[in-house]
């Protein structure tokens, strides 16, 4: 991973515009520090292209629905049991608690 720009609010605004087009020229992300008590002076926002907003979206779409179908294939294999009764779904937990 390439290092990014890191600007203060302060400096941020005073060059808001150049670095808005930096961003969109080079798609290059850059980050905006922010004090915070939480997290002290490590706090801040990153600035990404739409572009690359979209992108992430997507990626995280598509990771969410490549767990989910992993999770869903492994509980399969695990043989499942469907219980309804009471005094089955007890049994259930007494032997998995021991």
């Amino acid at each position: 991973m390439t290092a990014i720009d890191v600007y203060s609010p302060t400096n941020f605004r005073k060059n808001q515009s150049a670095i808005l087009k930096e961003i969109l020229a080079q798609n290059k992300p850059v980050e905006i520090t922010i004090a915070s008590e939480k997290d002290g002076p490590n706090s801040g926002v990153i600035a990404i292209s739409k572009k690359d907003y979209i992108e992430y979206l997507q990626l995280k779409k598509q990771a969410v629905e490549l767990a989910t179908k992993e999770i869903s294939e492994i509980a399969r294999s695990q043989n499942p049991q469907h219980l309804t009764d009471q005094k089955d779904i007890e049994a259930w937990f007494d032997d998995e608690a021991e």
